[in-house]
């Protein structure tokens, strides 16, 4: 067996094809999460006991959020895995491309008037349960990883399973199913690492 001659990598095409695609994703991926800042934001501004006009301060407004009842709701389940109701709101935001789990936490976290001012990694690593305990910790932080690396959560696959099976009972199983593994695997890994 004959093996080709070794050619030297032409460094000017892999940094043009490079930037190509890193450029495809901003303007592909860039849109969708800074629309679904945009959403969040907005719902992270109205909640169902404002009043019209009425001044509040920003983490008053947060708590009384929709975005946060929605969250809240959520949470029981999500608890088990470390996670809060901000982490709940992004994996459910998340479910339109992974890469949007990333502006929601920025967005929520910008917004939190509680939290100690500067960056917002600074924010995240001091945000506390009511109990003191760490929000952000290497348990929830291996739980979160473990969660996408198994979730199929993104609508585009949902989309592409349906077109290559032609069937909504296997699109929907394999949603179920690997939504069910990533949970389980979540939960597994938080309470082994906790």
């Amino acid at each position: 067996m004959d093996l080709p001659s070794y050619k030297t990598p032409l460094f000017g095409y892999d940094f043009k094809l490079t930037l190509s695609k890193v450029w495809e994703f901003i303007t592909g991926a860039g849109k969708i999460i800074f629309f679904f800042s945009i959403v969040i934001w907005f719902f992270s501004y109205i909640g169902p006991k404002q009043q019209p006009n009425e001044v509040v301060a920003t983490n008053v407004k947060l708590e009384n959020s929709y975005l946060a009842k929605m969250g809240r709701g959520i949470e029981p389940v999500i608890a088990p895995l470390g996670y809060d109701w901000k982490m709940g709101v992004g994996i459910l935001t998340s479910f339109v491309a992974r890469e949007v789990f990333v502006g929601t936490m920025s967005t929520l976290y910008s917004l939190d008037d509680e939290a100690p001012e500067g960056k917002i990694i600074d924010k995240m690593r001091n945000d506390t349960y009511p109990n003191g305990e760490k929000v952000f910790s290497f348990a929830t932080g291996i739980s979160i990883l473990f969660f996408y690396a198994f979730a199929m959560q993104c609508v585009s696959t949902l989309a592409v399973v349906y077109r290559e099976t032609k069937s909504w009972k296997w699109t929907m199983a394999q949603l179920f199913g690997m939504s069910g593994l990533a949970y389980v695997a979540s939960l597994i890994v938080y309470q082994l690492f906790k």
